[in-house]
């Protein structure tokens, strides 16, 4: 799944997904480059939606 770096400070970014949702990652799990606005491949397990 992919998703873009909506925001991201010194210790996490949010990620905003495909589906409209967003979820917070350790910025030390993302590869050093990038930045605001960049579009990420996510691996591992995503939640499914609660609606």
């Amino acid at each position: 799944m992919k998703g873009k770096i909506h925001d991201i400070n010194e210790k996490y970014a949010l990620i905003k997904l495909p589906d409209g949702r967003t979820m917070n990652m350790k910025v030390e799990n993302l590869p050093s480059n990038v930045k605001k606005g960049h579009e990420i491949h996510l691996t591992g397990e995503i939640p499914p939606s609660m609606e």
